[in-house]
């Protein structure tokens, strides 16, 4: 991990816009339903805070640092505005069973606004399912992982849900 511009902050995706890279970024809803860009659902790795995206605000979360560097975690919009169409954005959603509810239609309606190409993807099949109805229009992937015949079962089902593309992790 680079120690000066870490994952998913505005400097990271201003080096890469400006190198004309596409950029991947990882997002989750904070407890009052704003896409709030961020790996992990634990604060603790990035923020060194304790708690969960889920149990704080937009407001409280873009006021955290990143990593000890001067980088705040940025809402989605911030990040879509800052890279204003210059390079395309693939936006993972990060769904929590019960705390996520609006994530999906809340990322559509970002992405249609987006000046540039744009995609969603997500582990969550649950998640995925929401594209088709709340993301018309915006490519959809899924993310695959794992080995077991029923988990690629459940994989294999999401391409009923028009799925244009899938990553395998």
């Amino acid at each position: 991990m680079n120690k000066t511009r870490w994952e998913n902050t505005l400097s990271a995706f201003a080096a890469a816009a400006e190198r004309g890279y596409a950029i991947e970024c990882d997002v989750h809803l904070s407890s009052d339903r704003i896409p709030v860009v961020i790996h992990d659902g634990d604060l603790k790795r990035l923020t060194g805070q304790d708690g969960f995206v889920w149990q704080r605000t937009a407001a409280e979360m873009t006021a955290l640092r990143v990593g000890g560097t001067t980088d705040h975690l940025p809402t989605l919009q911030q990040a879509l505005d800052l890279v204003d169409g210059r390079v395309p954005m693939v936006v993972e959603l990060k769904g929590v069973p019960g705390r996520d509810e609006g994530l999906v239609e809340s990322v559509g309606k970002m992405l249609k606004r987006y000046k540039g190409k744009a995609a969603i993807m997500s582990f969550d099949h649950w998640l995925i399912r929401d594209f088709p109805k709340h993301a018309p229009g915006i490519p959809g992937g899924l993310t695959a992982y794992g080995k077991d015949d029923k988990l690629i079962e459940a994989h294999f089902a999401m391409l009923a849900h028009d799925i244009a593309f899938t990553s395998y992790a």
